[in-house]
């Protein structure tokens, strides 16, 4: 009895890395389709009948099946079989991507009506849903796997991914057939197996007596291994050297990428409408500098021999955030040219100023190679030049690179290293990583044409609960006059209403919109944060007509009436039309959800038991 090897499982989540060519939403979807397919057949294997999401205890085991599915240890998980990994949550995403959207949602309004999931038009669907019913369907998995897993490589790939944490009778593909068939069902064994090793590289299934433990590092080590530095292989599936992630306000953009760099070097900039080029980059400015105290013949005035200095008003060139990213990426180069240490420039807001003004001629350095050099260097203004110049030199002496030779032979022999150390060119290194974000309620500020949207990759950042570095699910609750009430079904609620009224993502709100303090938003923030966004910015051109923005006697819930005033004119919330308003939203209390995870809870240990 072995395990698969570590080696193994990790060539497969790279392999599985390319199901779609589009790293991010493509990818992402396609892999929701094959884990829901999967964890429906599992759920239909070992219960013997379709998924009632009605009942919350099957929700819970739902969850547990597509966990199995996605767990890369018992701490995270993959979204993407790319750089998706995050924490381990009660759901693993159910309740923001499956339970609470699409094909779930609307079966939820149109009961008598069947949904197919996914419902995306000229995708294969992988079950049916009606009245919140997952309906197993084995006639679809042929096609399910033909259409997401298109090749006989991908297929094998899935089998080893699924079989990552399952004891293998056989060190052979006859024990992959049978522990396959011990752990799903015979009729999503056999439209997923067959087929799967014919004619495809079966030398990297090796074994071994314990089973793998994975760890994030070892997946973003996949998609950036030292060999880029030595300029020998193309980075075809490498960690993106510009990328933006963009979603909603509150979904963890920022928090993302602090998660994805933590322990690296990082300079973070924020574009706003007054951010130029010189904001950017660089420019001369007035600083504060000791200069010698000349005679009226301009000579330095000595006492002895010492010259006397006083603070001067001087003009020098100033480098920002691009800049200083630059020229530190070139610097840990010079250090070390065979595994450069990577530098990072996180823009913040980008949409929020010009980019085409911001970046100007440095968008043409946008465009990377397979080795990740742009492919385009520009040539530096005789300032910029200058300062770089001065900025590669130490202790009086231009700094020198190892692996000159290497870069060089990409530009055709052309000695490019030397000219950007000298700062007659501007070049960006493969260790260079440009990341930004983006809220898409603000994408209309100053929008992105689509040449600069092609020099980016961009990641999704969709709705989703909160988990604490644990990994539990943040129980977070909204004060009201007389109760408290649960935060992230006050989300659902109204993330809801603001897609039926706006038909757009853009104005939803994530979970860390909000913060708690000791777990509670409290009525004062609501109001100020939450219900000031959806009244100003979300419902002001969609009006106020429905039934949650009814007062007691039937008027308009106006934002004036979530305030009055004190005999001193001090504004003091009105906790009652909070509470009227989250009642209104049918916004489950947050006792109620504490007492259904409970129940759940209990639940599942019975039926587990």
């Amino acid at each position: 009895m072995a395990y698969l090897a570590k080696s193994t499982v990790l060539k497969a989540y790279q392999l599985l890395s390319n199901i779609d060519t589009d790293k991010r939403q493509g990818l992402t979807q396609k892999v929701s389709a094959l884990k829901y397919a999967s964890a429906l057949d599992r759920y239909y294997l070992f219960h013997n009948q379709n998924c009632n999401l009605k009942q919350s205890v099957n929700k819970d085991l739902f969850a547990s099946y597509v966990g199995e599915i996605v767990k890369i240890n018992n701490e995270q998980c993959t979204k993407d079989f790319f750089l998706g990994v995050s924490a381990n949550g009660r759901d693993f995403d159910c309740g923001s991507n499956f339970f609470s959207q699409s094909s779930v949602k609307d079966s939820r309004t149109n009961p008598y009506e069947t949904f197919l999931y996914p419902k995306r038009s000229g995708w294969q669907p992988v079950m049916d849903v009606k009245d919140q019913e997952l309906i197993f369907r084995s006639d679809y998995l042929p096609d399910v796997f033909s259409f997401y897993l298109g090749t006989s490589e991908l297929r094998l790939a899935f089998i080893i991914w699924l079989l990552r944490f399952t004891e293998i009778g056989e060190e052979n593909l006859d024990g992959l057939r049978l522990s396959l068939i011990n752990t799903f069902s015979n009729i999503f064994c056999n439209a997923l197996y067959i087929d799967a090793v014919n004619h495809v590289d079966t030398s990297y299934i090796e074994f071994d007596n314990e089973m793998c433990q994975l760890s994030q590092e070892d997946i973003l080590s996949l998609f950036n291994s030292s060999k880029k530095h030595s300029c020998e292989s193309p980075l075809s599936a490498n960690i993106p050297f510009q990328q933006i992630f963009y979603g909603a306000p509150g979904t963890g953009k920022s928090h993302a990428i602090n998660e994805l760099t933590e322990g690296e070097s990082v300079i973070r900039t924020t574009f706003h409408p007054d951010s130029d080029y010189s904001t950017f980059v660089g420019a001369y400015k007035p600083t504060m500098g000791l200069l010698p105290i000349c005679d009226e013949l301009g000579q330095p005035m000595k006492i002895g021999s010492t010259v006397l200095h006083k603070e001067q008003i001087i003009y020098e060139f100033v480098d920002q955030a691009f800049l200083q990213a630059y020229v530190q990426a070139w610097k840990y180069y010079a250090e070390n040219s065979d595994d450069a240490k990577k530098q990072y420039l996180v823009i913040e807001e980008i949409n929020r100023g010009n980019c085409a003004q911001i970046f100007g001629d440095l968008f043409q350095l946008l465009d990377r190679n397979d080795y990740g050099f742009s492919v385009y260097p520009i040539n530096a203004d005789k300032d910029m030049k200058k300062q770089l110049e001065k900025a590669f030199k130490k202790d009086g002496k231009t700094i020198t690179i190892e692996g000159a030779d290497k870069i060089n032979a990409l530009y055709k022999g052309k000695d490019v290293v030397s000219q950007v150390l000298s700062g007659d060119i501007l070049l960006l290194p493969d260790n260079l990583y440009i990341w930004a974000t983006m809220n898409t309620s603000d994408q209309s500020l100053f929008p992105i044409d689509s040449a600069f949207k092609r020099r980016w990759e961009w990641q999704y950042m969709p709705i989703d609960k909160g988990y604490d570095a644990s990994g539990q699910e943040i129980k977070w609750a909204i004060e009201g006059a007389t109760k408290k009430f649960d935060w992230w079904s006050f989300l659902e609620k109204i993330n809801a209403q603001i897609g039926e009224a706006t038909q757009s993502e853009d104005k939803k709100l994530g979970f860390f919109f909000c913060k708690a303090s000791d777990g509670v938003i409290s009525a004062e923030k609501f109001v100020g944060k939450v219900i000031f966004y959806l009244w100003n910015d979300v419902f002001k051109n969609n009006g106020f007509d429905g039934p949650i923005f009814k007062d007691v006697d039937g008027t308009e819930l106006s934002f004036s009436k979530f305030y009055k005033s004190d005999s001193k004119g001090n504004a003091i919330v009105q906790k009652d039309k909070v509470e009227l308003f989250l009642t209104n939203l049918e916004v489950e209390s947050s006792e109620k959800s504490d007492k259904i995870d409970r129940e759940a809870e209990i639940s599942t240990t019975i039926i587990e038991q």
